[in-house]
């Protein structure tokens, strides 16, 4: 086969290497989760990686459902739709807000852990930035029982 002729076959192919037509031959896997995520809502799938800290993992999982245009939310569409890194970090930090006002504040500091996040500055952002009285409470005095909270805190 003469160049000419390898030139003309290579043009009527698709313009991708055959690396990159190699790949898409490969089955894609995100573990074990891989098959519970499908039928998860992308909320869940958040939740459920701050919870087991499988974050990278889980922004594979959802680059990959946001290059499908398979998210199941629009909200989580347009947070995930420039990086998948902030719009998840701006995500986790709503569900752990959820888990501290359901009185989760074990789960939310786990989550905040496995986020990456200073925990009690969080929490004490939280804290002062709630205007639920039960929600303040439980923080103070859980921040109290972890000598993370001065006194100081407390009377003023």
């Amino acid at each position: 086969m003469t160049f000419t002729e390898k030139m003309k076959q290579a043009a009527n192919l698709s313009q991708r290497s055959p690396l990159e037509a190699e790949m898409d031959t490969i089955p894609l896997s995100f573990g074990a989760h891989h098959e519970q995520w499908e039928t998860m809502d992308d909320i869940e799938v958040i939740r459920d990686s701050l919870l087991c800290g499988n974050i990278s993992l889980a922004m594979s999982f959802l680059q990959y459902r946001k290059e499908r245009g398979a998210f199941q939310s629009e909200t989580v569409a347009l947070l995930l739709n420039n990086s998948v890194f902030q719009g998840y970090r701006t995500l986790g930090q709503c569900i752990v807000y959820q888990a501290v006002c359901m009185g989760d504040v074990d789960g939310a500091v786990n989550m905040l852990y496995n986020l990456g996040e200073d925990v009690d500055v969080c929490l004490k952002k939280i804290a002062f930035n709630t205007t639920r009285r039960e929600v303040r409470s439980n923080l103070i005095s859980y921040l109290s029982k972890k000598l993370l909270f001065t006194a100081w805190y407390t009377i003023h």
